[in-house]
């Protein structure tokens, strides 16, 4: 295969693909990271993770993933990032990328599940919820009762 092929499907990917340098910059991102971000790959390139996600977001948590990853650490997490005027959940992947047997880079792969979120929570409302009236129901009302009894048996101890 040719390396531009590798390329293509990079780009083809609906998922978001980045590579982080050691000093916290973009230096590759395809087309749906930026697409989704409602710039072009070029405008972010060569920007930090906190001038793109705020240095709120990136000092309190993304950091500490990224330099675990620089010391050979991968981690996985789910997370919610603001993308333009919608919040969207996230399921991201932080890789260390290897250069001769030295992490140079991390790799970031981004799965946004928000689909996936609201029919978790739909499911939620038909388990604990009449369809028809919206109202908690019997299977709601027993938990709530069992924990109840539980608080008052606590507390009469």
């Amino acid at each position: 295969m040719n390396p531009c092929d590798y390329e293509r499907i990079i780009q083809a990917s609906r998922d978001f693909i980045t590579l982080i340098g050691p000093d916290y910059r973009y230096e590759f991102v395809n087309d749906a990271y930026a697409r989704a971000l409602g710039v072009k790959p070029a405008d972010l390139l060569g920007k930090t993770i906190a001038e793109v996600w705020g240095a709120a977001k990136f000092n309190s948590h993304i950091k500490s993933l990224v330099d675990g990853c620089f010391q050979g650490r991968e981690a996985h997490e789910m997370d919610q990032f603001k993308f333009g005027r919608t919040t969207r959940h996230v399921h991201v992947s932080y890789y260390p990328y290897r250069d001769a047997g030295t992490v140079s880079h991390v790799m970031v792969f981004s799965h946004d599940v928000s689909l996936v979120k609201k029919l978790e929570s739909k499911l939620l409302d038909f388990e604990f919820k009449d369809p028809t009236t919206g109202l908690f129901n019997r299977r709601s009302f027993d938990i709530v009762l069992d924990m109840e009894i539980e608080k008052a048996k606590r507390s009469s101890s």
